[in-house]
């Protein structure tokens, strides 16, 4: 709801008034200290760029995105004129379009990151729409004019991988969804001068993507790198009338670049290096009057650059700062004729400076002032009161003011790139100011037929359509599945597809009654762009929601008719089966009179409904599959049987056992010292609720957990906490509910061979139906305490890990459990005028660290300590060093004493460096203290910036590495580099939303890919995050933990043990490796040694292959699972080969 305000609200915003407030600095003379003439204090903090309405050119008023979930409209005279609230936040910019065509302008927001909201110039709602994924601080809304005629439609992406396109009254065109994880804020303009615009977008998934205004493909070009956060500039860079798209990669490269195709088909034109990768960071003038166009770019290195029309660079200025996170504006705004580029970084530099003004033409700093703010948005540029004079405009996120300056310009001074998307309406697109010689054709291929059969009945939901060509899967490719509704709103859908993956059973969804046209195409992305090979089409009719009464009678038939044969000899089972099919047939009856109150034009809520539906025809099939079980089972109220996976999120009801028993097995196969982890499904077949009670032996090798389901953000479920069982050992279960108990084995105290435990397993209440599950475990005569160690960083903090638990041995089982290196912080230190130190060291604040820590089975990293001298020893002098040297021995002898020699302990100076640039100051810090202290280790983890050139001058004085592992996976040189340091070498990563990591995929693969790239350790953040990150809830967490918290305990997760397993695996491999080179050493000719080689190269390559070829971002697109038959050989054989090979040592013989 709108509220009015016709007059100044002085109390709330504290106005400082424009008219008058200061003189105007003359042309061409740029202040060195910097004042506002305006300050407008705001109700709440700013959530997301402001905008100015109607246009930059015509600025009547500022819409700004509160974070409170307002959308405050500010006049120039610091009047509110209007305060709508549109939900609990708006974290994301504004756009501006004319949605009917008529005389007055339109504002769009986003709300709560999923609703779109329009409202109209007075602040009343006109309606909203719901997107299925969230929209982040780098999208906004687009507003363009796609049909002619005359009224704008509404473009947002979103983190769920959608493109929805909007009519001006808020109704769904047409969406489309190019990849599953977050797509890149798209442009719109005419880019082959036919008068009809274009839609042009990156994604994640290495994909650069145009579509026609309709939202068909009209070309898909592969390139290097991540643009789910890249803003796209196009512009018409050579002044042909053709217009070219810039991109900047928007995730961590080993060799990052500026990337420009030409917009009308995609084709690659240039690539242009920088240090780092940025985000939104483009944008494009004539900066320096020549008549072309240049591209000028910020990144995280807290560089600016420029480019002329065929990427040769011009210049490059750093800043200092921690990088620019969104595009500079550019503006002449002393009027002087000359452009300037303004540019504000996050946080400061080290001078203090954050808004920095350049000269456009040469790069040179002009001036720098403080700004506060952590991620700052550039100013926008525009005469705000229309006096005829110009006005800078900031409005800094999480800040609660709009501050406004001037620097003499006119309104009418230059302003070609004067806000962040270059226009109110977000369209990052500037016309060309010529026409083409002629509009260009694209050819993107004749396609061969295709066939396509659709599985019967079309069902509301998902349903499937088998497809065939002769034209084969090409080695990498996608398909494009669209389906037009009879209301011809479309929804398409691209799949990828190769050898692995071909073309074969595609998903389509349908949720209105009548006539839908299917249409599946084929395409080759090997080439640039992608070719089509093949297309076809069919038409498929959907009956009403009722007609899903006949598949659900025909289902739930099978399942009654088994039950009736139950009743007999088990009428619980038969009860219970009854029970569900009748709740599971009312159920429909819901859903057949909710379809009935479904709008035909409510596109949100036909989308719910028919993942709701999904869900309840999964439902059935799941009864189909426990009414089989209970048939089968021994038991009268138990099906017990063995999970086929215990790391993936299949349901145990999708994966039936072809058989149960009345007395189950499990086998385990393991090395001695080693974990194991096998999963128990548990059914309860009766018409009540059970417990049932898992007895394990008392000091056994079994210990067990119950398995939670826990929600992601999507609001999809997986089973990932793993908390003790209870007091009791036992799981209530509902009836018909099916449970999974996990058993943690241990082959620790075991004897070579096998044993055998028994596990009760007692349904409470039903004695008589006791059942005893034994498990076999094989222990090989190989004991991981012989193997080399493996190193685990997490970032692991005794005290952090010790605020999340009341156990007080928390640590020492962290310990136990295999993480070995542990990051803490020294106490800091003062020195005198001499350098030397001042009084005695208070040590107890780090031994209550290490206190829990075993220095035999752990690694220290320490940041510190830090030195504080008096204000006449200079910082770096040689006093200065003295102090600094005698400070680290200081620490050094405290760690010796407490069992810490210098090789197992580091120092870390700099966490990430590269990252945001800083590697002079990092080089600086290690000489520094090298010089000082040569002996004392030194641990650095780069990332981003990273080459041969800026750090090889470090290899003598870095003793532990840890780069981050996606950057040399995509750099064969650079992982060489680290290799020949031969230093200690590990890795890590920091990947987010880790409640969709693949336990398998990623967690326990990352230690196997850390070795065969020759690594001894590996590691991710985090392995505990206290700022915040409950992983219990579905949203308001980071997601970088490891662990679960219940208030009281550490609860582990599935993704936790499988790394630990992973590095279980690494340190095997590692035994063998080692082993296979002494026995070459010594000269022993044996086959095994040739198969331990190619173990530990091809066979573990093809293993992890898929995980290798993707980074943290990658896999929320791309399959990277590992296959366990395959893992569980290799782990076989790795044991064979040790075995035999150390047999053949001992016998010094081949």
């Amino acid at each position: 709801m709108a509220r009015f305000h016709f007059r100044p609200r002085l109390r709330t915003l504290g106005i400082v008034g424009l008219v008058g407030a200061l003189a105007q600095v003359a042309a061409s003379e740029v202040p060195e200290t910097l004042a506002p003439v305006a300050t407008y204090t705001l109700p709440s903090k700013i959530g997301g760029p402001a905008t100015l309405f109607p246009s930059t050119s015509d600025a009547r008023g500022l819409a700004v995105p509160l974070v409170n979930g307002e959308v405050l409209f500010l006049s120039s005279k610091g009047d509110t004129l209007w305060t709508t609230r549109v939900g609990d936040s708006v974290l994301s910019p504004a756009a501006v379009g004319n949605l009917d065509g008529q005389g007055s302008e339109e504002l769009l927001v986003v709300a709560d990151l999923v609703r779109v909201v329009a409202l109209d110039w007075e602040g009343r709602e006109l309606w909203r729409y719901t997107l299925e994924g969230e929209v982040g601080g780098w999208r906004g809304p687009t507003c363009a004019d796609l049909d002619g005629d005359g009224a704008t439609e509404v473009l947002v992406s979103d983190d769920g991988g959608w493109l929805t396109c909007l009519s001006g009254n808020g109704k769904l065109r047409w969406r489309i969804h190019p990849d599953s994880f977050r797509i890149g804020q798209p442009s719109v303009g005419d880019v082959d001068g036919d008068g009809t615009p274009e839609i042009v977008f990156g994604t994640e998934n290495n994909r650069l993507i145009c579509l026609n205004a309709s939202g068909d493909l009209r070309w898909l070009h592969r390139a290097r790198g991540k643009f789910g956060r890249s803003y796209v500039a196009l512009a018409d860079l050579d002044q042909d009338g053709l217009h070219e798209a810039v991109w900047s990669q928007s995730f961590n490269e080993a060799a990052p670049v500026l990337y420009a195709a030409r917009a009308w088909d995609g084709a690659p034109l240039w690539s242009a290096r920088t240090i780092l990768h940025g985000y939104g960071s483009c944008s494009v003038a004539d900066i320096d009057s020549d008549g072309d166009l240049e591209v000028t770019y910020c990144e995280r290195a807290n560089t600016l650059y420029a480019f002329d029309h065929s990427g040769k660079e011009l210049w490059r200025t750093t800043t200092g700062g921690r990088g620019y996170m969104h595009p500079h504006t550019i503006a002449d705004i002393d009027g002087d004729g000359s452009l300037e580029i303004l540019a504000v970084c996050r946080d400061s530099s080290e001078k203090g400076k954050a808004f920095f003004i350049l000269d456009a033409a040469t790069g040179g700093i002009r001036a720098a002032y403080p700004h506060e703010g952590r991620n700052s948005y550039p100013p926008l540029v525009a005469d705000w009161d229309q006096d005829g004079k110009q006005e800078l405009i900031l409005a800094t996120w999480e800040h609660n003011k709009v501050e406004v300056y001037r620097f003499g310009a006119e309104a009418r001074a230059a302003a070609p790139w004067p806000v962040k998307r270059a226009n109110s309406s977000r369209t990052g697109y500037i016309p060309s100011t010529v026409k083409p010689k002629e509009v260009p054709t694209l050819d993107l291929g004749s396609p061969e037929s295709l066939s396509l059969k659709v599985e019967e009945p079309v069902l509301w939901g998902t349903n499937h359509a088998l497809a065939t060509t002769p034209a084969g899967t090409p080695e990498r490719g996608f398909v494009r599945i669209k389906v037009s509704d009879p209301t011809g709103v479309h929804t398409s859908r691209i799949l990828s597809v190769d050898a692995e993956h071909p073309l074969a059973r595609l998903p389509f969804v349908v949720d209105k009654p009548g006539d839908h046209l299917i249409e599946v195409s084929l395409w080759d992305e090997g080439s640039a762009p992608a070719r089509c090979l093949a297309k076809g089409s069919l038409r498929v009719n959907l009956p009403g929601v009722e007609s899903l009464k006949t598949w659900t009678d025909r289902k739930l038939g099978a399942v009654r008719e088994s039950a009736s044969d139950l009743l007999a000899s088990r009428p619980e089972a038969g009860r219970m089966l009854l029970e569900k099919a009748s709740q599971i047939e009312g159920g429909l009856d819901g859903l057949v009179q909710r379809s009935a109150q479904l709008a035909e034009d409510d596109s949100p809520a036909r989308i719910a409904f028919a993942k709701e539906i999904d869900v309840y025809r999964t439902s059935i099939e799941r009864l189909q599959s426990l009414g089989a079980l209970a048939a089968r089972s021994p038991n009268r109220n138990l099906a017990i049987w063995e999970d086929s996976n215990p790391w993936d999120e299949t349901h145990p009801l999708e994966e039936p056992p072809a058989e149960l028993s009345d007395q189950p097995r499990i086998a385990v196969w393991a090395c001695l010292g080693e974990v194991e982890h096998r999963v128990v499904n548990v059914a309860n077949l009766r018409s009540g609720p059970l417990d049932v009670q898992f007895r394990l032996p008392l000091r056994g090798p079994l210990s067990g957990r119950e398995v939670v389901q826990v929600p992601r953000r999507d609001g999809s479920w997986i089973p990932d906490a793993l908390p003790r069982m209870n007091q009791s050992s036992s799981l209530h279960l509902a009836p018909g509910e099916v449970r999974q108990v996990w058993l943690e084995v241990s082959t620790e105290g075991l004897a070579p061979g096998e044993t055998s435990v028994k596990v009760v397993i007692l349904p409470i209440g039903e004695d008589r139906d006791e059942m005893n599950l034994t498990v076999r475990i094989e222990a090989e005569p190989i004991h991981l305490r012989d193997a080399p160690e493996f190193f685990l960083c997490n970032w692991a903090r005794p005290d952090s890990v010790a605020s999340m638990t009341a156990d007080p041995n928390a640590v020492s089982e962290v310990v136990h459990q295999g993480m070995n290196v542990w990051v803490l912080g020294a106490p800091g230190r003062k020195c005198d005028e001499q350098g030397g130190l001042v009084g005695p060291q208070d040590w107890s604040g780090l031994d209550s660290q290490v206190g829990h820590l075993d220095p035999e089975k752990t690694f220290l990293l320490l940041s510190g300590p830090s030195l504080s001298a008096p204000p006449t020893v200079e910082r770096g002098s040689d006093i200065w060093k003295l102090g600094l040297a005698s400070s680290m021995r200081e620490l050094a002898a405290c760690l010796a004493a407490r069992g810490w020699g210098l090789d197992r302990w580091a120092y870390y100076p700099m966490d990430e460096p590269g990252l945001f640039g800083g590697v002079e100051e990092f080089t600086e810090m290690v000489e520094t203290i090298k010089a000082a202290a040569p002996e004392i280790p030194v641990y650095a983890n780069p990332a981003g910036g990273v080459s041969r050139e800026n750090f090889g001058g470090l290899v003598d004085d870095i003793d532990v590495w840890a780069p981050e592992l996606a950057m040399l996976r995509r750099d064969s040189d650079l992982a060489e580099f680290f290799r020949e340091t031969g230093d200690r070498l590990w890795s890590y990563e920091a990947p987010g939303e880790v409640k969709t990591l693949l336990p398998l995929g990623y967690y326990r693969a990352l230690s196997l890919t850390a070795f065969w790239m020759g690594m001894t350790g590996t590691g991710h953040w985090v392995f505990g995050y206290t700022g915040g990150d409950d992983l219990w809830k579905k949203s308001g967490s980071s997601e970088y933990g490891d662990m679960y918290c219940d208030g009281a305990n550490l609860v582990q997760s599935r993704r936790w043990l499988a790394y630990l397993e992973g590095a279980e695996d690494a340190r095997f491999l590692l035994l063998l490796k080692a082993t296979a080179a002494e026995a070459k050493r010594r000269g022993i000719e044996a086959p095994e040694i040739g198969e331990a080689e190619e173990l530990c190269d091809s066979r573990l390559h093809h293993l992890i292959r898929k995980q290798w070829e993707q980074d943290d971002i990658a896999r929320h697109l791309i399959d990277y699972e590992i296959d366990l038959a395959e893992l569980s050989a290799i782990r076989k054989e790795t044991a064979r080969l040790t075995i035999a090979l150390r047999g053949r040592l001992m016998e010094g013989k081949d």
